[in-house]
């Protein structure tokens, strides 16, 4: 039987300190081993890390669509903007907060971590913890 544990407080967004780039529509950043960014009011950011494990891409204050991809032990981090997604593997943080949208797809022992977002969704693995503060909505489906 797979258990989800949801619970609700008040938490502390931790954001992934790393370099912003001032990024057009729809461009695509490949990561390195520690991080990517996209912010400083880029139109669209499509962050891929690859298969790089400790990958720790993030967003803030974009204008449209932060989009994520990476493996295991993924750290990902969206602020400030409309609508977040990622899809990571397994052992993965998500945090999202002050968005509109925040989507997720993890693998097995993921930290969804969603705060005063208006949509959050989450997919996630066995063993996950999904965290909703001051959110409209807060879907789960366990995979």
């Amino acid at each position: 039987m797979r258990i989800v544990v949801a619970s609700i407080f008040l938490s502390i967004v931790f954001l992934v300190a790393c370099s912003a780039a001032n990024l057009g529509s729809g461009t695509n950043v490949a990561c390195t081993a520690t991080s990517c960014a996209c912010g400083n009011n880029a139109s669209a950011c499509n962050l891929d890390c690859g298969n790089t494990t400790n990958c720790a891409p993030s967003c803030s204050s974009f204008k449209n669509n932060c989009n994520a991809t990476c493996g295991d032990h993924c750290a990902f981090s969206c602020t400030s903007g409309p609508n977040c997604n990622v899809t990571c593997g397994d052992d993965c943080d998500v945090k999202c907060s002050s968005n509109s949208n925040c989507g997720a797809t993890c693998g097995e022992r993921c930290n969804y971590d969603c705060s005063s977002v208006s949509d959050c969704n989450a997919t996630i693995g066995d063993q996950s913890v999904v965290s909703c503060t001051s959110a409209g909505n807060c879907n789960v489906t366990c995979d």
